[in-house]
């Protein structure tokens, strides 16, 4: 595994998805682990972290195994779902993500959110996560022509595996909650 980039630049072009500090890391191309803080700021009314929060986090760590996937094409979210089964409270967040099926039309990614319960570092996990499973998913993306994303230009998603990156926002992050800043 490489070494943590302070400055990896996010392939998604910023906006409220850097503003969830997400640390992915690319185990290989079929699975992918990411971790992120639970602040107040994705928390919803009753404490726990979000919908949208998790969702987001969801769609970033899924795509990057759908990618691999996909090559030499590119990929579009066509489908979430996601179960949650406990509330997520204390964090960080953590998800790992594993390719289940990769069809000429379809790619299907399962995914497993666990609540991190005050780890500080992804090294701290071992090879199987043992941590208390809070939610469970899978995602259903559409194989699309590379030229669709201008993004697939400049970003290959096999260069990442092996590589753990932190998807850096410019400035401080955010303490509002996201739905009002949405």
């Amino acid at each position: 595994m490489t070494a943590p980039s302070p400055s990896a630049p996010s392939p998604t072009g910023g906006g409220s998805i850097s503003d969830l500090d997400i640390t992915t890391e690319q185990l290989s191309a079929t699975s992918a682990r990411s971790m992120a803080p639970v602040t107040d700021a994705v928390r919803d009314a009753s404490g726990a972290a979000g919908l949208g929060y998790l969702v987001g986090l969801v769609d970033v760590n899924t795509a990057m195994v759908g990618l691999c996937a996909s090559q030499p094409d590119w990929t579009a979210t066509a489908d979430l779902m996601l179960h949650e089964a406990a509330p997520l409270v204390q964090g960080p967040t953590l998800l790992e993500s594993h390719l289940t099926r990769a069809g000429s039309r379809l790619i299907v990614v399962g995914v497993d959110i666990y609540d991190g319960a005050g780890l500080t570092d992804m090294d701290e996990l071992g090879d199987e996560i043992s941590l208390a499973r809070v939610a469970t998913g899978l995602v259903t993306f559409a194989r699309v022509p590379a030229s669709t994303s201008a993004a697939s230009a400049t970003w290959d998603p096999m260069s990442t595996i092996g590589v753990r990156r932190h998807l850096e926002r410019v400035g401080d992050l955010p303490t509002e909650p996201l739905l009002s800043r949405i």
